[in-house]
């Protein structure tokens, strides 16, 4: 069993997706890799919404199958290893100076763990940003007008990013910048921040690391409702150009 198909089968997100795959019509009709990680955010999304809670998603046997197909298509497709890292461009969506709030509320749980005063991103798959299947989906609200999108160039040589691939880099960052809060763990994002530029949760994290809790000493973490394919800049003067797009 290859390792990307284990980590799938112990995340709820992984699970999740799996589960919905069965009924992924497009996927299953021209095996469009877009088609595939739509399923999977909205997967993400109605977890991290409560639509779909543990007992809801089936394990083992019951998504095996489909589990194999996702856990090929992140080893191998070639988009799949495009969003392992933050390239650039990354896209913005909304106006530029907007922060997305460090928690917000959802069917009366709180949700932690975003950084305050972020600049959000997302990469590009096929040209369009991979944010854009949360936007798409019934779980994001939109204004009726148009989003801006923006187009931000950054020296990929120059930028420090700390990626976030698997379940062993959410350890890594509970045990660099863990911080105790009301008996469990937050990250400290400013102390973060004197270190890195940004931090990118992948695709393949997203199936795999999103929702599951790591120990730390001072309790346990888990990154979430990031819900996609994601870039949080704690600096944002990386950033050589701005070219929006209407």
């Amino acid at each position: 069993m290859s390792s990307t198909l284990e980590e799938i089968l112990r995340s709820p997100v992984g699970r999740n997706s799996a589960h919905w795959l069965k009924w992924a019509e497009d996927w299953w009709a021209n095996q469009d890799f877009w088609s595939l990680y739509e399923m999977c955010v909205v997967a993400a999304l109605r977890f991290s919404e409560g639509a779909d809670g543990l007992d809801d998603i089936p394990s083992g046997g019951d998504i095996l199958a489909e589990a194999r197909i996702l856990a090929h298509t992140i080893d191998h497709h070639p988009l799949a290893h495009h969003l392992m890292r933050a390239t650039s461009p990354q896209v913005h969506i909304g106006n530029l100076g907007e922060d997305v709030p460090a928690e917000r509320n959802t069917g009366g749980e709180t949700y932690y763990g975003k950084p305050k005063e972020a600049l959000w991103t997302s990469s590009l798959i096929a040209n369009q940003s991979s944010w854009r299947a949360a936007i798409d989906s019934s779980f994001v609200p939109v204004a009726e007008s148009k989003p801006n999108e923006y187009r931000l160039s950054f020296d990929t040589s120059k930028a420090k990013i700390f990626n976030i691939d698997s379940v062993d880099d959410v350890t890594t960052l509970t045990r660099s910048y863990g911080t105790p809060e009301d008996g469990r763990t937050t990250i400290d994002w400013s102390a973060m921040r004197n270190d890195y530029d940004a931090v990118h949760l992948s695709f393949r994290g997203l199936v795999t690391a999103q929702g599951v809790a790591v120990s730390s000493a001072n309790g346990a973490y888990a990154i979430k409702s990031w819900d996609c394919e994601s870039t949080a800049w704690l600096n944002s003067d990386q950033f050589a150009e701005q070219v929006r797009r209407t």
